[in-house]
C-alpha cells in the first residue's frame, strides 16, 4: 500500500513523462536507442522544482527535522 500511496503523490508531469518514455522504449532492442530517448527527460528532471522538493523533504527526514 505504501508503494501505491507514494506513486499517487508523485508529480503529475513526472508520471506522464515516465509513462511516455516507457511506451516509447517498450519495443526498443538496442540499449543505445533507449538511452538516447531517455537522456533528455532525465536531464530535464534534474532541474525540476519537484525534484528539488523531494530532495529537501528527504534531507529533512534524514536529519530528523521533517515529517
Amino acid at each position: 500500500m505504501e508503494f501505491a500511496a507514494r506513486a499517487a503523490r508523485a508529480p503529475r508531469e513526472l508520471v506522464l513523462a515516465t509513462k511516455q518514455t516507457m511506451r516509447d522504449t517498450a519495443g526498443m532492442t538496442e540499449h543505445t536507442s533507449a538511452v538516447d530517448r531517455e537522456i533528455g527527460p532525465q536531464l530535464a528532471s534534474l532541474d525540476s522544482p519537484a525534484l528539488a522538493e523531494i530532495i529537501a523533504v528527504t534531507r529533512a527526514r534524514r536529519s530528523g527535522t521533517g515529517a
